[in-house]
């Protein structure tokens, strides 16, 4: 069960690593809604099913990484990238999990080598990583909350950017030992889906469906 409660915290430093992650995948939706429509039309129902496949309950699948220890409810196949990126504690592998269908749907986790839960540091790094996020798509960000998934903690946050600020990443951080998930979905904020339903209902079907397949206790030292 995910908790969530208030908080206002300061930017701080910046993470190599969720800078290129965020900036990267944020960049390419925006690349890809350039030809966006914006207008609801009646449509036979073959083509409704090809551009908006999230309006289909059925299309909704779990997905479980063994490797990753989590799983996800997902509109689509997600696609798999292993990349490597610098961060202060060295070179760690990132593993990205995404599906497109006029918005985007991310997992991605990376391995510290050095445990961040429940050490001094942790505050420091999970605004970090949403400051680095803001940053690295010269967004806005509007909204800031703590939350607990499994007893492990994290930050939710919602950030607008792109021109004239109409894109929206709303995402969600979390720390479990020396590991980092970022989960995060993008859409355009006043894009008018072909069928019944909205971006924003989609987008929180995603996220809050993600769970630990391994939940673990948060370390104490």
């Amino acid at each position: 069960m995910i908790v969530l409660t208030h908080t206002r915290r300061s930017f701080s430093i910046t993470s190599a690593l969720v800078l290129l992650l965020i900036f990267v995948s944020c960049t390419e939706f925006s690349l890809a809604q350039t030809s966006r429509r914006q207008q609801r039309q009646p449509r036979p129902k073959e083509l409704i099913a090809e551009l908006e496949p999230q309006a289909d309950p059925q299309n909704w699948k779990t997905f479980t990484s063994a490797a990753g220890s989590f799983s996800v409810i997902t509109p689509g196949e997600l696609s798999h990238q292993q990349r490597e990126a610098q961060s202060s504690d060295g070179s760690v592998q990132m593993h990205v999990f995404t599906y497109y269908a006029n918005a985007e749907y991310s997992i991605s986790y990376a391995d510290y080598l050095a445990v961040i839960e429940n050490q001094d540091r942790q505050s420091q790094f999970l605004n970090a990583v949403r400051d680095a996020g803001v940053k690295g798509i010269n967004g806005r960000l509007l909204e800031d909350k703590e939350l607990t998934l499994d007893g492990h903690p994290g930050r939710s946050y919602r950030v607008e950017y792109g021109t004239d600020y109409g894109f929206l990443l709303v995402g969600r951080n979390i720390v479990v030992g020396q590991r980092l998930y970022i989960v995060s979905t993008t859409y355009r904020k006043n894009a008018l889906a072909v069928a019944v339903g909205s971006y924003e209902a989609w987008a929180l079907k995603f996220l809050d469906s993600f769970r630990l397949t391994k939940p673990t206790l948060p370390l104490t030292q």
